[in-house]
């Protein structure tokens, strides 16, 4: 039976890759211009722009500046809402959610986490701490997401609870 193809749900959504039995989803660096009103200055949590999509009259914006940290802001013409402090690896919606990818790997420092954002709200309303930096999503046939890390694959269940892969 062949692999059906997923169809995206948002714009942030990029194409799956198809990887052994399951799925890889790639988190692309923004294209194209980037509006000036996205940019912050390093000391205030910017760096290179990372994930950067239309939002409400505005912009989703992640910045990754490595061991000086990073961001993920809303943005308008108007005004700028700083949702998390870390750097931003990409985004991703899934089961209707938006998700964050953050981590960093720098000498002995290894974290990361999933962040899930509710932009009605325009806020932050959960922060899942990883195992450490993610490397790696994978989402498999039985829409499980799947997120590896430098000490090991964790997948994160439906209820937001994060479970080693066998155990779900």
């Amino acid at each position: 039976m062949a692999d059906e193809a997923l169809t995206p749900a948002s714009p942030l959504d990029p194409l799956p890759v198809v990887y052994g039995s399951a799925r890889r989803i790639a988190l692309p660096a923004p294209k194209g211009p980037i509006p000036d009103a996205a940019i912050l200055p390093i000391g205030e949590g910017g760096g290179t722009v990372s994930l950067l999509a239309p939002w409400s009259g505005g912009w989703i914006v992640g910045t990754d500046g490595g061991e000086w940290g990073g961001s993920l802001y809303l943005v308008t013409p108007a005004r700028r809402t700083i949702l998390a402090q870390g750097n931003v690896r990409g985004g991703f919606t899934w089961r209707g959610r938006l998700y964050v990818v953050s981590g960093l790997h720098h000498l002995t420092l290894d974290e990361g986490a999933l962040w899930e954002v509710d932009l009605r709200a325009e806020k932050r309303v959960g922060s899942i701490p990883l195992p450490a930096s993610p490397e790696e999503l994978l989402l498999t046939r039985e829409q499980h997401l799947i997120v590896r890390t430098r000490k090991g694959d964790v997948a994160l269940l439906p209820n937001g609870v994060l479970a080693p892969p066998g155990e779900f």
